[in-house]
Protein backbone atom coordinates (compact mmCIF):
# COMPACT_ATOMS: atom_id res chain seq x y z
CA UNK A 1 0.00 0.00 0.00
CA UNK A 2 1.29 2.90 -1.24
CA UNK A 3 1.75 6.21 1.14
CA UNK A 4 0.15 4.42 4.38
CA UNK A 5 0.89 3.74 7.60
CA UNK A 6 0.40 3.15 11.68
CA UNK A 7 0.52 6.43 13.89
CA UNK A 8 1.86 5.64 17.47
CA UNK A 9 1.47 8.96 19.89
CA UNK A 10 3.50 9.22 23.45
CA UNK A 11 4.16 12.03 25.35
CA UNK A 12 4.68 12.67 29.09
CA UNK A 13 5.49 9.32 29.99
CA UNK A 14 8.07 9.73 32.79
CA UNK A 15 8.00 6.21 33.62
CA UNK A 16 8.64 4.62 30.33
CA UNK A 17 5.69 2.18 30.19
CA UNK A 18 3.88 3.74 26.67
CA UNK A 19 7.16 3.81 25.52
CA UNK A 20 7.04 -0.23 25.88
CA UNK A 21 3.70 -0.61 25.12
CA UNK A 22 4.19 1.00 21.61
CA UNK A 23 7.24 -0.90 21.01
CA UNK A 24 5.12 -4.01 21.73
CA UNK A 25 2.00 -2.76 19.58
CA UNK A 26 4.66 -2.09 16.40
CA UNK A 27 6.14 -5.21 17.06
CA UNK A 28 3.08 -6.89 16.56
CA UNK A 29 1.96 -5.03 13.44
CA UNK A 30 5.47 -6.02 11.76
CA UNK A 31 4.62 -9.76 12.92
CA UNK A 32 0.95 -9.73 11.26
CA UNK A 33 1.03 -7.06 8.41
CA UNK A 34 2.13 -7.92 5.04
CA UNK A 35 4.58 -5.70 3.55
CA UNK A 36 3.33 -2.19 2.50
CA UNK A 37 0.78 -2.37 5.29
CA UNK A 38 3.37 -2.91 8.40
CA UNK A 39 4.71 1.14 8.42
CA UNK A 40 4.74 2.03 12.00
CA UNK A 41 5.38 6.29 12.97
CA UNK A 42 5.99 7.18 16.74
CA UNK A 43 5.68 10.48 17.87
CA UNK A 44 7.01 11.19 21.30
CA UNK A 45 8.23 14.01 23.00
CA UNK A 46 11.58 11.82 23.74
CA UNK A 47 14.59 13.10 22.14
CA UNK A 48 17.38 10.77 21.51
CA UNK A 49 15.23 7.77 21.69
CA UNK A 50 16.77 4.32 20.30
CA UNK A 51 15.01 4.01 16.82
CA UNK A 52 14.85 0.59 16.79
CA UNK A 53 13.53 -1.10 13.87
CA UNK A 54 9.94 -1.79 14.25
CA UNK A 55 9.38 2.28 14.19
CA UNK A 56 10.02 3.05 10.34
CA UNK A 57 9.64 6.78 11.66
CA UNK A 58 10.19 8.73 14.53
CA UNK A 59 9.04 12.16 14.90
CA UNK A 60 9.83 14.46 18.15
CA UNK A 61 6.69 16.44 18.41
CA UNK A 62 6.64 19.49 21.41
CA UNK A 63 3.55 21.01 19.74
CA UNK A 64 0.63 19.41 21.50
CA UNK A 65 1.01 17.69 25.32
CA UNK A 66 -1.41 15.29 27.05
CA UNK A 67 -4.13 13.30 26.47
CA UNK A 68 -5.20 16.08 23.75
CA UNK A 69 -2.30 15.57 21.54
CA UNK A 70 -4.75 12.28 19.70
CA UNK A 71 -6.87 14.83 18.65
CA UNK A 72 -4.66 16.51 16.46
CA UNK A 73 -3.54 13.31 14.67
CA UNK A 74 -4.08 14.55 10.66
CA UNK A 75 -1.31 17.49 11.63
CA UNK A 76 1.17 14.81 12.83
CA UNK A 77 0.43 11.71 10.57
CA UNK A 78 3.67 11.51 7.79
CA UNK A 79 1.88 9.60 5.57
CA UNK A 80 -1.66 10.31 3.14
CA UNK A 81 -3.61 7.11 4.42
CA UNK A 82 -3.17 7.03 8.58
CA UNK A 83 -4.67 4.36 11.30
CA UNK A 84 -4.39 5.92 14.05
CA UNK A 85 -3.87 3.18 17.33
CA UNK A 86 -3.87 3.92 21.02
CA UNK A 87 -0.69 2.37 21.94
CA UNK A 88 -1.89 -0.30 24.30
CA UNK A 89 -2.63 -2.47 21.37
CA UNK A 90 -1.76 -5.71 20.09
CA UNK A 91 -2.26 -7.36 16.84
CA UNK A 92 -2.98 -10.76 16.04
CA UNK A 93 -3.84 -11.20 12.71
CA UNK A 94 -3.44 -9.76 9.12
CA UNK A 95 -6.25 -6.95 8.85
CA UNK A 96 -4.79 -5.24 5.56
CA UNK A 97 -8.04 -6.36 3.84
CA UNK A 98 -9.46 -3.81 6.09
CA UNK A 99 -6.86 -0.90 5.08
CA UNK A 100 -7.69 -1.81 1.08
CA UNK A 101 -11.44 -1.28 1.68
CA UNK A 102 -10.82 2.09 3.84
CA UNK A 103 -9.03 3.62 0.98
CA UNK A 104 -11.14 2.98 -1.74
CA UNK A 105 -14.67 2.43 -0.37
CA UNK A 106 -14.53 4.95 2.23
CA UNK A 107 -15.28 9.08 1.95
CA UNK A 108 -11.34 9.07 3.73
CA UNK A 109 -12.75 8.44 7.50
CA UNK A 110 -13.46 5.79 9.89
CA UNK A 111 -13.88 5.62 13.70
CA UNK A 112 -14.55 2.35 15.13
CA UNK A 113 -18.17 1.66 16.46
CA UNK A 114 -17.54 -1.78 16.78
CA UNK A 115 -15.80 -2.99 20.15
CA UNK A 116 -16.34 -6.74 21.23
CA UNK A 117 -15.82 -8.54 24.75
CA UNK A 118 -12.62 -11.01 25.61
CA UNK A 119 -14.88 -13.53 24.32
CA UNK A 120 -15.39 -12.21 21.19
CA UNK A 121 -19.12 -11.31 21.54
CA UNK A 122 -20.53 -7.47 20.98
CA UNK A 123 -19.39 -5.10 23.77
CA UNK A 124 -23.19 -3.51 25.11
CA UNK A 125 -21.29 -2.36 28.68
CA UNK A 126 -21.50 1.47 28.52
CA UNK A 127 -20.18 1.98 32.02
CA UNK A 128 -17.40 4.09 30.48
CA UNK A 129 -19.50 6.03 27.87
CA UNK A 130 -21.71 8.20 30.41
CA UNK A 131 -23.95 10.35 28.54
CA UNK A 132 -23.62 8.82 25.19
CA UNK A 133 -27.34 7.32 25.55
CA UNK A 134 -28.75 10.55 26.69
CA UNK A 135 -27.51 13.10 24.61
CA UNK A 136 -28.05 10.61 21.13
CA UNK A 137 -24.19 10.41 20.21
CA UNK A 138 -22.81 8.18 18.04
CA UNK A 139 -20.94 5.25 20.48
CA UNK A 140 -17.13 5.62 18.64
CA UNK A 141 -14.00 4.47 20.19
CA UNK A 142 -11.04 6.20 18.42
CA UNK A 143 -8.76 3.39 19.95
CA UNK A 144 -8.84 2.57 16.31
CA UNK A 145 -8.92 5.56 13.98
CA UNK A 146 -8.48 5.31 9.75
CA UNK A 147 -8.10 9.05 8.33
CA UNK A 148 -6.97 10.23 4.42
CA UNK A 149 -5.70 13.52 5.47
CA UNK A 150 -6.28 14.86 1.96
CA UNK A 151 -9.98 14.28 2.16
CA UNK A 152 -12.50 16.80 2.51
CA UNK A 153 -14.28 15.30 5.37
CA UNK A 154 -11.27 14.57 7.27
CA UNK A 155 -10.41 17.96 6.82
CA UNK A 156 -13.74 19.11 8.25
CA UNK A 157 -13.96 16.45 10.90
CA UNK A 158 -10.38 17.23 12.76
CA UNK A 159 -11.23 21.02 11.77
CA UNK A 160 -14.14 20.49 14.50
CA UNK A 161 -12.52 18.30 16.47
CA UNK A 162 -9.71 20.79 17.37
CA UNK A 163 -12.41 23.70 17.57
CA UNK A 164 -13.98 21.43 19.97
CA UNK A 165 -10.90 20.61 22.44
CA UNK A 166 -10.11 24.07 22.37
CA UNK A 167 -13.99 25.26 23.70
CA UNK A 168 -14.57 21.61 25.76
CA UNK A 169 -16.82 23.55 28.02
CA UNK A 170 -18.89 24.80 25.70
CA UNK A 171 -19.34 21.64 23.38
CA UNK A 172 -20.12 19.71 26.67
CA UNK A 173 -22.84 22.60 27.35
CA UNK A 174 -24.49 22.12 23.82
CA UNK A 175 -24.12 18.70 23.01
CA UNK A 176 -23.77 16.75 26.50
CA UNK A 177 -26.03 18.57 28.59
CA UNK A 178 -27.94 15.68 29.78
CA UNK A 179 -25.12 14.02 31.67
CA UNK A 180 -21.30 13.75 30.80
CA UNK A 181 -18.32 12.44 31.55
CA UNK A 182 -15.53 14.19 33.89
CA UNK A 183 -13.55 14.69 31.01
CA UNK A 184 -14.52 15.38 27.50
CA UNK A 185 -11.65 13.30 26.08
CA UNK A 186 -10.78 11.98 22.53
CA UNK A 187 -13.41 10.12 22.03
CA UNK A 188 -16.00 12.29 22.98
CA UNK A 189 -14.74 14.67 20.99
CA UNK A 190 -14.90 12.67 18.28
CA UNK A 191 -18.37 11.86 18.89
CA UNK A 192 -19.87 15.21 18.96
CA UNK A 193 -17.93 16.05 15.71
CA UNK A 194 -19.18 13.35 13.92
CA UNK A 195 -23.10 13.83 15.62
CA UNK A 196 -22.53 18.12 13.98
CA UNK A 197 -21.23 16.99 10.59
CA UNK A 198 -23.67 14.05 10.34
CA UNK A 199 -21.21 11.51 9.29
CA UNK A 200 -22.78 7.85 9.26
CA UNK A 201 -19.79 5.29 9.15
CA UNK A 202 -20.58 2.24 7.52
CA UNK A 203 -22.22 -0.95 9.28
CA UNK A 204 -19.93 -3.12 8.52
CA UNK A 205 -17.99 -6.13 10.82
CA UNK A 206 -15.01 -3.98 10.94
CA UNK A 207 -12.61 -2.15 12.16
CA UNK A 208 -12.74 -3.89 15.82
CA UNK A 209 -10.93 -4.38 18.78
CA UNK A 210 -11.57 -6.42 22.33
CA UNK A 211 -11.48 -3.80 24.66
CA UNK A 212 -10.24 -5.45 28.13
CA UNK A 213 -11.72 -3.59 30.92
CA UNK A 214 -12.68 -6.02 33.15
CA UNK A 215 -15.49 -3.96 34.05
CA UNK A 216 -16.93 -3.91 30.60
CA UNK A 217 -16.70 -7.89 30.80
CA UNK A 218 -19.07 -10.63 31.41
CA UNK A 219 -20.69 -10.40 34.92
CA UNK A 220 -18.53 -11.61 37.77
CA UNK A 221 -15.31 -10.65 36.17
CA UNK A 222 -13.29 -7.97 38.24
CA UNK A 223 -9.90 -8.74 36.63
CA UNK A 224 -9.36 -10.23 33.56
CA UNK A 225 -5.62 -11.76 34.89
CA UNK A 226 -6.99 -13.10 37.39
CA UNK A 227 -10.23 -14.49 36.74
CA UNK A 228 -9.48 -15.18 33.55
CA UNK A 229 -5.79 -15.13 32.88
CA UNK A 230 -3.49 -14.41 29.86
CA UNK A 231 -1.83 -17.11 27.97
CA UNK A 232 0.95 -16.61 25.55
CA UNK A 233 2.13 -19.09 23.64
CA UNK A 234 5.65 -19.78 21.84
CA UNK A 235 4.11 -18.09 18.89
CA UNK A 236 2.74 -15.10 20.13
CA UNK A 237 -0.71 -16.18 20.19
CA UNK A 238 -2.73 -15.28 23.04
CA UNK A 239 -5.69 -16.82 24.92
CA UNK A 240 -7.55 -15.69 27.62
CA UNK A 241 -9.62 -17.44 29.69
CA UNK A 242 -10.70 -20.16 26.88
CA UNK A 243 -10.66 -17.81 23.97
CA UNK A 244 -8.14 -17.76 21.53
CA UNK A 245 -8.14 -13.76 20.81
CA UNK A 246 -8.33 -13.47 16.90
CA UNK A 247 -8.83 -9.91 16.61
CA UNK A 248 -6.76 -6.76 17.94
CA UNK A 249 -6.47 -6.44 21.85
CA UNK A 250 -6.68 -3.22 23.26
CA UNK A 251 -5.82 -4.56 27.05
CA UNK A 252 -6.06 -1.26 28.81
CA UNK A 253 -5.60 -2.28 32.18
CA UNK A 254 -1.52 -2.68 33.13
CA UNK A 255 -1.60 -5.40 34.31
CA UNK A 256 -1.49 -7.20 30.49
CA UNK A 257 1.78 -9.44 30.64
CA UNK A 258 3.93 -7.07 28.59
CA UNK A 259 7.59 -8.91 29.28
CA UNK A 260 6.69 -12.70 28.55
CA UNK A 261 5.21 -11.20 24.90
CA UNK A 262 8.51 -9.28 24.77
CA UNK A 263 10.37 -12.37 25.48
CA UNK A 264 8.31 -14.72 22.90
CA UNK A 265 8.82 -11.66 19.92
CA UNK A 266 12.76 -11.53 20.95
CA UNK A 267 12.97 -15.49 20.04
CA UNK A 268 11.03 -15.04 16.78
CA UNK A 269 12.57 -12.38 15.21
CA UNK A 270 16.08 -14.82 15.34
CA UNK A 271 13.45 -16.95 12.57
CA UNK A 272 11.87 -13.98 11.10
CA UNK A 273 9.32 -13.09 12.68
CA UNK A 274 6.62 -12.26 10.10
CA UNK A 275 3.35 -14.23 9.57
CA UNK A 276 2.48 -13.20 6.19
Amino acid sequence: MKDFGYLLIVNNDTKNIYHRMAYVLATSIKKTQPKGYDTVCLITDRRNLDSSFVFDKIIVNDDFKGWDQRNYMNLQTPYKHTVCLDVDMIFTRDISHWIDFFVTKTNGLFVTNKVLKYNGTKLTSLKCRPGYIENDLPILYSGFTYFNKESGTTQKFFNLVQLITENKEKFRNLYMSKKYPPEIGTDEAFSIASNILGIDYLDIPFPRFVHLKSELQDVGITSISQDLGYYIDDRANITIGNFAQNDIIHYSEKDFPLDVIQAVYKGLFLEGIKDV
